[in-house]
């Protein structure tokens, strides 16, 4: 047969009973020792190992640090940049004066530059222009007669140049 439980009636839970640690329990003794054989040259690698680290971080810093100011220095010139870009695109414009010059091409430029080469006997390329054949102009005279007479001065400095090394020539 069952036993019926009514709802009202319910066991209420006994606590375990509590154990009482004393205070040399607390400190745990480690369950193994390692013996250190050169314990001085341990804690001295030991030692120079944590300074290198610090001097890792303290270049680490450094290093941030110059980033830090290489990120505000290019923050202020394209801020600078932006201003200037300012400056010559809105107000230095207005000032500039207004003409009906329109920007030379490519092909104007080509065009010109054919103009000025000559051909060997000094005719422009017209085919290359689109004009019609000019006629062929004979050659001018070389030297105007200033550079004529300055070569005739100079061919009579030059001989007596060489009569002069002539007479020396007959001394010795």
């Amino acid at each position: 047969m069952a036993v019926r439980r009514r709802h009202g009636h319910r066991r209420k839970p006994v606590p375990a009973p509590r154990k009482r640690v004393s205070a040399t329990s607390k400190i745990k003794n480690p369950g193994y020792m390692v013996q250190l054989n050169e314990a001085n040259l341990l804690r001295r690698d030991l030692l120079e190992t944590l300074r290198e680290v610090i001097l890792f971080m303290q270049s680490y810093e450094k290093f941030k640090r110059v980033q830090q100011e290489k990120v505000h220095l290019f923050t202020s010139l394209k801020a600078d940049l932006k201003e200037l870009n300012m400056l010559i695109g809105s107000k230095m414009k207005a000032h500039f004066p207004k003409g009906k010059l329109h920007a030379i091409t490519e092909t104007e430029e080509h065009i010109e530059m054919e103009k000025e080469h000559a051909l060997d006997d000094g005719a422009i390329r017209s085919e290359s222009i689109g004009m019609a054949p000019q006629a062929r102009h004979p050659k001018a005279a070389p030297l105007n007669p200033i550079t004529s007479e300055s070569h005739n001065e100079l061919d009579q400095l030059e001989d007596q140049l060489r009569d002069i090394e002539a007479q020396l020539k007959g001394i010795q």
